[in-house]
């Protein structure tokens, strides 16, 4: 058991859609978001404001993620028809991850196992592995349902783009496109959550307000009708009245909120030129507790010989205090300077005749 240690997790989770997101990268991604907005010490009401703009800056990244995925054109390796439809309809990070894939198909062998009707079974592994590790793909191709592949490592099914074993069997019986199941509406160039910039006035005691989940809940529903219906003519149409029915209706209701906005804001302003004449004083100083602020021992002598820093000395007449170039009084002339240097070397002969009596 210990042995097949690294097959236990992915047993439980074979079918679920995580896109690729483990329980570290989610606490990292969700770290990084808030990284430069807020801190320990940042307060509730300051919390609530830069997570606002911590959204607004995750937005405007996305939205010059997809200006650099539309203008530019992505490297390809082949010249596959498969190849160049994922690169149009892929945003630039997912494409590099399809790439990956896409180059290693190139690498994979394949081996025919069954056939029952229109399922066929294949074994597919790259050539350098052993046959242990490869996997084995169910290939499917009816005039009802179109190509349908499933591969025993599952990549389709919990990250969302398909893996080196399916595409090796898809370029095996020449596909010209990838069929539209296998390509997410999520990781597309087209795929967008918009948001309005505009804040909505929402009254504390309203149990009526939208929250942000079913904002998130009935847009992606809205997706998912237009993906269903798109090529149904009469339920577009009702779709259409529908919606134009309920902006109509948004308009009023944002209409009668104005007026009451108004008249609530004229009521403030009442209310402020009354209270206007009433006197706030500053606060009482309160003493703080902790150590005093300035240090109240007696400082020994040599932190007082370290505390003292050292005086410049003139080079003109040897004060201190300024250098030569600042002195204000007169330059010393040639004269001055040689009777200085003999005074100093009179001094030096004064102080070896000087001995100690004694010494005899």
């Amino acid at each position: 058991m210990w042995e097949l240690r690294s097959h236990w997790l992915p047993a439980y989770f074979r079918d679920t859609f995580m896109a690729g997101m483990t329980s570290s990268s989610r606490s990292e991604s969700m770290n990084a978001f808030f990284d430069g907005f807020v801190n320990q010490g940042t307060t509730l009401q300051e919390f609530v404001e830069q997570y606002d703009n911590a959204l607004h800056d995750r937005r405007d990244k996305e939205s010059q993620a997809d200006f650099k995925s539309k203008s530019t054109s992505a490297l390809l390796i082949s010249r596959s028809t498969l190849e160049s439809q994922a690169a149009k309809c892929y945003t630039s990070i997912m494409f590099k991850l399809f790439k990956a894939e896409f180059g290693d198909s190139s690498d994979c062998w394949d081996e025919f196992l069954d056939k029952n009707g229109n399922v066929s079974e294949y074994l597919v592994g790259l050539s350098n592995e052993e046959k242990w590790k490869w996997c084995k793909v169910v290939y499917e191709e009816s005039d009802a349902e179109g190509v349908k592949a499933t591969c025993q490592c599952a990549k389709f099914e919990t990250k969302g783009y398909l893996c080196k074993h399916i595409l090796r069997i898809m370029r095996e019986k020449r596909l010209l496109s990838i069929p539209e199941r296998y390509i997410l509406n999520r990781w597309t160039v087209m795929a967008r959550y918009h948001q309005s910039r505009g804040g909505v006035a929402v009254d504390e005691g309203n149990n009526k307000a939208v929250t942000p989940l079913e904002r998130w809940l009935l847009l992606a529903k809205c997706h998912r009708a237009l993906d269903v219906i798109q090529n149904i003519k009469r339920l577009m149409k009702k779709v259409d009245e529908t919606l134009d029915a309920c902006l109509a209706e948004s308009e009023l209701e944002k209409r009668d909120n104005e007026i009451v906005a108004n008249s609530y804001s004229q009521v403030q302003s009442n209310y402020v030129t009354n209270t206007a004449e009433i006197c706030i004083r500053d606060p009482l100083p309160v003493k703080t507790k902790g150590p005093p602020k300035k240090a109240t021992r007696f400082k020994s002598s040599l932190e007082k010989s370290k505390s003292k820093t050292k005086q410049r000395k003139c080079g003109n007449y040897e004060q201190r205090g300024h250098y030569i170039r600042t002195c204000k009084q007169p330059k010393m002339t040639a004269a001055e300077v040689e009777e200085k240097e003999e005074g100093v070397e009179e001094e030096g002969d004064d102080e070896e005749e000087e001995e100690d009596p004694m010494s005899y």
